[in-house]
């Protein structure tokens, strides 16, 4: 058994991939909110401490750190990603995949190869995007909107975990 996916992955399901990919550790969304609170915890207790013996210049410099925080993660991080998928002309690209029992074929205007199980490192499902791994940094993204029905992408899914996820040794 064999499907052939027609795949556009757009700057936003880039974005939401990168944002899933990073905050689907429970680890990862424990340690932001952890640095959230202690930010925000020092800024007020450094705010009653400083109110109180006149130093509020101080109080400023914690709240510009906390800025400098927020303007990271929600102006320089999306720009930082969109420069990434802008910077790879192949992910742009419209392209076709078949996704075979033992590989998965990636044919475009630039091209095609193949990929085998034994190049798969990990799959990813996503939110928004299914990733199968045949890198450290590099995916193949199968947005869940290019599929035609709810249907598909259930049958695609359940292949995907029989076929192309390794068992843990």
């Amino acid at each position: 058994m064999e499907y052939k996916i027609k795949v556009n992955v757009s700057e936003e399901d880039y974005k939401k991939f990168c944002y899933d990919h990073s905050f689907h550790k429970t680890g990862s969304v424990v340690l932001l909110i952890l640095i959230v609170l202690l930010i925000a915890f020092i800024t007020f207790s450094s705010f009653l401490a400083f109110r109180r013996t006149g130093k509020i210049s101080e109080f400023f410099v914690l709240i510009i750190i906390l800025l400098l925080y927020a303007f990271t993660f929600f102006v320089h991080w999306p720009r930082r990603i969109s420069k990434f998928y802008k910077s790879d002309r192949s992910i742009q690209n419209e392209h076709e995949l078949t996704l075979a029992e033992s590989s998965i074929t990636d044919a475009s205007v630039r091209g095609s190869y193949t990929c085998t199980t034994e190049d798969f490192i990990k799959v990813f499902f996503g939110k928004s995007v299914i990733a199968v791994y045949i890198a450290l940094h590099k995916a193949i993204l199968i947005p869940r909107h290019c599929f035609s029905s709810k249907e598909e992408e259930a049958q695609v899914e359940s292949f995907i975990k029989e076929h192309y996820v390794k068992a843990k040794k």
